[in-house]
Order: structure tokens, then C-alpha cells, then sequence
């Protein structure tokens, strides 16, 4: 993910950063062994690349990341594993907030 787009060279000098985030399953390489490694054992590993020295050189450098991820109901599999690696530690000082694509029930 990170090497098709420079999310390091976006952050510079931006006081805040925020995303929205979609798709139902992501395809990046850097996350497939640990994605397989969830489905297949139910254990949390993070993904191998390079986010984690991003966010923390964001933050430190005073950037504010913020994420919104929305998920389907019932979750896929990259959906389930993913939350697991963001309460993980691994995201860092990132604000991550999870929140259902549509929801079950919508008010009347």
C-alpha cells in the first residue's frame, strides 16, 4: 500500500490528516501473511510494512491522523482481522473509529 502511495510525503507539513476507508478487502502484499495467518490460527499479527514508522514520524512531527473505517455486516475476513491489528498497538497515536457501512437497522 505504502509503496503506491507516499502517505509520508503526503503528511508533511499537514496539520491533520484524516481518511475514509471502505472496501470490504484490501489487496496489499505486505498484509497477506498476516491476513492468512489470522485465518488460519484466529491470532492477531500485524502486517509487515512500513505504517507504523510512518504514524509515528507523522505524529511527532505534530500531523493529527484520523481514520474512519467502515465495515460490512457481517464482516469479511480482512474486516475482521483489521480492527484486531489497529487495537494492537500497531496504528499508533492514530485515531481509528469503526463504524458498520449500512446499518442494520436504519431509524425510521
Amino acid at each position: 500500500m505504502t509503496d503506491i502511495i507516499d502517505f509520508a510525503a503526503l503528511f508533511a507539513g499537514c496539520r491533520e490528516a484524516f481518511w475514509l476507508e471502505g472496501n470490504p478487502v484490501y489487496d496489499d502484499p505486505a498484509e497477506q501473511k498476516a491476513l492468512a495467518h489470522h485465518q488460519a490460527t484466529g491470532k492477531i499479527v500485524p502486517p509487515d510494512h512500513d505504517w507504523p514508522r510512518i504514524d509515528a514520524d507523522a505524529t511527532a512531527a505534530g500531523t493529527r491522523l484520523r481514520r474512519l473505517r467502515l465495515v460490512s455486516e457481517p464482516l469479511t475476513g480482512y474486516e475482521a482481522w483489521e480492527p484486531g491489528v489497529f487495537a494492537s498497538g500497531w496504528a499508533g497515536d492514530e485515531q481509528i473509529r469503526v463504524l458498520p457501512r449500512f446499518p442494520a437497522a436504519l431509524p425510521a
